[in-house]
């Protein structure tokens, strides 16, 4: 090598070990500061690979010393090259730019051999970036290659001629974590396609991958999803049982010393015995649990489960308070970070929403040590968090100004998309409490942009889109439609409005994504359906329920939209009614009380669907909040008029939804099948669905090919078998939303013969296989169901409508099997006599009504989906 060629060499070596070390420096700061970083990680990664390229050409240099010191240079720097580009597309996935993080991993594949084992970690962050970009396929082709990569270099035999054991023990254990991550990501493809078989079969691969990589916090992490999967999915309690006893075996051998896990496991038991118990049982087992608690960990895990436990309910927050002080005062003794924090976090977010202007400066003050940890540690995401929830107690005690201050910091300090939308979201409210109007609204509709549409992460551990982020789209959308409805554009705000209530159920699968729900010419096309409804012309409302007001877009062929606003918002609606604690008395007193109410401050958006109405026979309605709890035939207008006296009214989720259901027709063969299982004391159901099959019967037409179906034939896998073929569906048996399931889905569950039949089993991964046109649940509360956000639509209207049914007739209070009987009869007489569906409701509901019954007889039902 001449000296030139030396010092050339030198020289890049000597830039090699500078950029390696900046390259660290910089990929420490992705998960923090993803924007700042961007640009010079991606500089570095295409100075590696030059360096590569020309420390390259010494290595074919004659000489026996250039060569080895070359090769061993050229593959440090591709190996930099590699951690380089990975940091990119890391960054870039932050920030949202899924396309250019695809192109930043696959440069980084570009520099790895076939049978190089740090492509399979590439291949796996791929796949993640292909999950939440929503591409399903690509996804699973990565994360199989990925696998098949990781599980060829765990086999021991691959590397006994090339390294000493300790370190094929080490090889096989890193890889093997490799496998175990990949595996948990299919996993969540699976269920993000509906197959739950599929997902807890590939968590358990998952587990066992990860046991034999040793690595603790995966597989205490694996476990955690396993056990809460299978705690959403059970409505037995033998899931919490088997846990019980694993605690009290002292838990999973493979995490014995891991106190992690201890907690893990304490803090999901809590949740499920909330959850399971009902709050009387579960608040003497937390308290006992409490005061047994000895050693530090067991005394922050029960003192942070009773405060969440305490919170949620009424009159306790200051309990909850104190639970979490001493929590983190536990941590400040130990010095734990995670108990800190943790603590930290419960007790500043319950002192933000407590509505006490004391409580909020005390949260500010908390929040400004937080603010100061995460300035110190260039933390710019937690920074911006920070800023967001400081900006939220000023804006609740009404300092707009100082809460604009605050979220304008928060935008400067943060990088990730999300954290961005959710504090324009933020901004947009302040701006609107100013006045600014337009401003909000550009706000809202940059914060919608950022938020890519993914898939709901079920179980809000893994990829796709959690809870609070959906709460964060959903405010967006709100945001828009009401600040446009403000400003006197009723159509655009209406488009907005469905456009949220759209995204929110795709996400959930409800609808689907190739459906009319992604055009924006939404409006055209339900005018155009209502226009040509089959019994006249119908009309449309779409409830948006905000903080403090409601306001109604109103939709009817041959006038523009209009827009009707009523000051009577979330807080009140919640107040009116009962909770879902409430036993079954109280359920049904308390929704039968609040209608007068609920009446009463809706007039307005009610005067207006009065005057709709008096040209059209249907009323669809889409409504949003608990207003789905309210059986809107009850309401009465002025004069105490119902409206079941003017129209038929229907519910449907959205107005995609509702396009979807009216797109849908029905087997030529008719045909029914009424199952009944169950009874109340000398009532039967099978009777009363034998009843109802008699009225089939009757008709020439349909009593060929019906079914009737009993105990003990009256299953859940015989209904499941059976269903398919059917054009009505018709089951009379006992319902409830469990409060013991998790799952929003599973706790919608119908008593049948040996056990329940859940919303979620009606849910198949091959998507719609019913071809109903009618279903019909005699059963309480069968059209009830729990939802954790505002535009969430669950249990049986969800199953039903995504299992291809258009129509669904279900029930919002605990009904009597009489009354219940007597309206299912007359709505099936007048339906096959030649009634639409809503009109053959309207006529049943009319007649006991006139009998003198009570609202929550007269009422109980409502009909979801398509009116005809």
């Amino acid at each position: 090598m001449s000296d030139l060629g030396e010092t050339r060499f030198r020289a890049l070596a000597e830039r090699l070990v500078t950029l390696e070390r900046q390259g660290r420096s910089l990929h420490s700061l992705v998960a923090t500061q993803p924007k700042e970083v961007l640009g010079p990680l991606r500089a570095l990664a295409g100075e590696a690979e030059s360096i590569a390229r020309d420390i390259g050409a010494w290595a074919a240099e004659p000489s026996p010393l250039a060569s080895a010191l070359g090769r061993h240079l050229a593959e440090r720097a591709r190996k930099a090259g590699i951690v380089l580009w990975l940091g990119v597309a890391g960054a870039l996935a932050m920030t949202g730019d899924y396309a250019g993080a695809r192109a930043a991993c696959r440069s980084s594949l570009d520099l790895t051999a076939a049978d190089d084992p740090e492509r399979a970690l590439l291949l796996e962050t791929l796949g993640k970036i292909e999950f939440e970009a929503g591409d399903l396929e690509a996804a699973q082709a990565a994360m199989t290659e990925a696998i098949e990569i990781a599980e060829s270099f765990a086999d021991p035999a691959r590397w006994a001629d090339r390294i000493g054991a300790p370190k094929r023990e080490m090889q096989v254990r890193r890889s093997m974590e490799g496998v175990s991550r990949s595996l948990g990501l299919l996993a969540h493809i699976a269920l993000a396609r509906g197959d739950r078989e599929k997902y807890a079969r590939t968590l358990d691969l998952a587990y066992e991958a990860a046991i034999k990589s040793r690595q603790p916090v995966l597989i205490r992490s694996i476990w955690r999803q396993r056990y809460e999967y299978a705690l959403r999915w059970d409505a037995s309690g033998a899931v919490l049982d088997a846990m019980n006893a694993e605690l009290d075996r002292g838990g999973a051998p493979e995490l014995a010393d891991d106190e992690a896990y201890k907690i893990d496991m304490q803090l999901l038991r809590g949740q499920a015995l909330i959850e399971r118990e009902g709050y009387a049982r579960a608040d003497r087992r937390l308290k006992a649990a409490l005061l047994a608690a000895k050693s530090p960990r067991e005394r922050w895990t029960t003192r942070m489960t009773y405060g969440r436990f305490c919170e949620d309910r009424p009159g306790r927050r200051q309990e909850a308070i104190e639970l979490f002080d001493e929590a983190l005062a536990i941590g400040n003794e130990t010095g734990i970070a995670g108990f800190i924090d943790g603590a930290r976090r419960d007790l500043i977010r319950l002192l933000i929403a407590g509505g006490e202007a004391a409580e909020r400066r005390r949260a500010i003050t908390e929040l400004d040590v937080v603010l100061r940890a995460c300035r110190d540690a260039r933390d710019g995401e937690g920074y911006a968090r920070a800023l967001l929830q400081r900006a939220m107690a000023r804006f609740l005690d009404r300092d707009y100004a100082a809460a604009l201050t605050d979220i304008d910091g928060a935008l400067d300090a943060a990088a990730n998309a999300q954290t961005r939308g959710a504090a324009l979201t933020a901004r947009s409210a302040a701006l609107q409490r100013l006045g600014r109007d337009e401003e909000a609204l550009a706000d809202a509709i940059e914060a919608v942009s950022l938020f890519p549409e993914r898939r709901r992460d079920p179980l809000g551990d893994g990829p796709g889109a959690g809870r609070d982020e959906l709460q964060h789209i959903e405010a967006a959308y709100a945001a828009a439609a009401r600040i446009c409805a403000r400003l006197g554009r009723a159509a655009e705000g209406f488009e907005w409005a469905e456009r949220g209530r759209g995204r929110l159920l795709r996400a959930g699968q409800l609808i689907s994504p190739a459906g009319p729900a992604s055009s924006r010419d939404i409006l055209p096309l339900l005018i155009d359906a209502l226009a040509r409804h089959p019994d006249g012309p119908a009309a449309l409302a779409l409830f948006s329920v905000g903080p403090v007001d409601t306001v109604v877009f109103i939709v009817a062929p041959g006038r523009p939209v209009r827009e009707v606003s009523a000051d009577f918002g979330e807080a009140q609606l919640q107040k009116l009614l009962p909770t879902a604690d409430d036993g079954p008395q109280q359920w049904n007193a308390g929704l039968a009380e609040a209608l007068p109410g609920i009446s009463e401050a809706l007039q307005r958006p009610l005067a207006g669907l009065f005057e709709t109405v008096e040209t059209c026979k249907t009323l669809y309605i889409v409504p949003d909040s608990h207003l789905h709890s309210i059986p809107f035939a009850a309401l009465t207008g002025k004069g105490g008029v119902s409206l079941v006296e003017r129209c038929a009214t229907v519910i449907a989720p959205s107005v995609a939804s509702l396009l979807e259901c009216l797109g849908r027709r029905p087997q030529e063969t008719k045909s029914c099948l009424a199952l009944g299982a169950g009874g109340v004391g000398e009532i039967s159901f099978a009777a009363q669905a034998k009843a109802v099959a008699d009225l089939f019967v009757g008709k020439p037409e349909w009593g060929k090919q019906s079914l009737y179906l009993s105990e003990p034939e009256a299953t859940p896998e015989r209904f499941l078998a059976e269903a398919a073929r059917f054009r009505v569906i018709h089951l009379a048996c006992h319902g409830n939303v469990l409060a013991g399931v998790m799952d929003t889905l599973s706790a919608s569950a119908l008593q049948l013969t040996g056990g329940h039949l859940t919303a979620r089993a009606l849910i198949k991964a091959e998507g719609p296989w019913l071809q109903a046109d009618l279903v019909f649940l005699n059963a309480c509360r069968s059209g009830g169901f729990r939802a954790r956000l505002a535009s969430e639509v669950g249990g049986f209207r969800q199953a039903f409508l995504e299992a291809g049914a258009p129509s669904l007739v279900a029930t919002l209070f605990y009904v009597d099997p009489d009354h219940a009987q007597k309206l299912a009869e007359e709505f099936y007489r007048h339906w096959l006599d030649g009634q639409t569906k809503a009109e053959a409701l309207r006529r049943a509901q009319c007649s006991l009504r006139e009998s003198g019954l009570r609202v929550g007889d007269w009422a109980a039902h409502t009909l979801i989906g398509r009116a005809f």
